[in-house]
């Protein structure tokens, strides 16, 4: 795990295999898997007013809306790439 962030009831990692996960603090468990960064999560954001998850790898920012789900998978809904141009 590389970084952490929480709520009163939900806690967000982030993980060197490329995964973000949520956390059920009431229930101590693990209710969501975010599996679509290509490298190390370094970082885990939850904004509670926009209600929207946002992570980041070394060349990826990933926004997530957790009430935005397909068959149960929580939806990225914007990815965001860092490229370096060298001309």
């Amino acid at each position: 795990m590389l970084t952490v962030t929480a709520t009163n009831e939900v806690l967000f990692s982030g993980s060197k295999d490329g995964t973000a996960k949520i956390w059920d603090l009431t229930q101590l468990e693990e209710v969501h898997s975010l599996n679509d960064h290509p490298d190390s999560v370094n970082v885990v954001r939850y904004d509670e007013y926009k209600k929207l998850i946002y992570t980041v790898s070394k060349s990826v920012i990933k926004i997530w809306d957790p009430r935005e789900r397909s068959g149960g998978v929580v939806n990225c809904i914007r990815t965001l790439w860092y490229v370096i141009n060298d001309f």
